[in-house]
């Protein structure tokens, strides 16, 4: 939370102004990493993915869906909000 009491996105340090883009809590961390921005986290999870390029497929890998920080696996509800 920012001092004027409103939630904090962990990433941008935005606050919540978009319905498109809300602030959520995927994981079990609390105080001031508990917030992210949908967009920011898909955009650091994208960033985390494994391309591998076959000569007729190509193939996308990732490590695990779970917060660096607290390594809780981000609940079904939220993968469905981010793919």
């Amino acid at each position: 939370m920012s001092e004027n009491g409103q939630k904090v996105c962990r990433i941008c340090l935005g606050e919540e102004n978009d319905l498109d883009n809300e602030l959520i809590c995927p994981c079990k961390c609390a105080g001031t990493m508990k917030y992210i921005h949908i967009e920011c986290l898909r955009e650091w999870l994208n960033s985390k993915k494994l391309i591998y390029n076959g000569e007729r497929v190509k193939s996308f890998f990732w490590k695990a869906l779970e917060c660096e920080l607290c390594k809780s696996a981000f609940e079904n509800q939220m993968k469905s909000k981010l793919f």
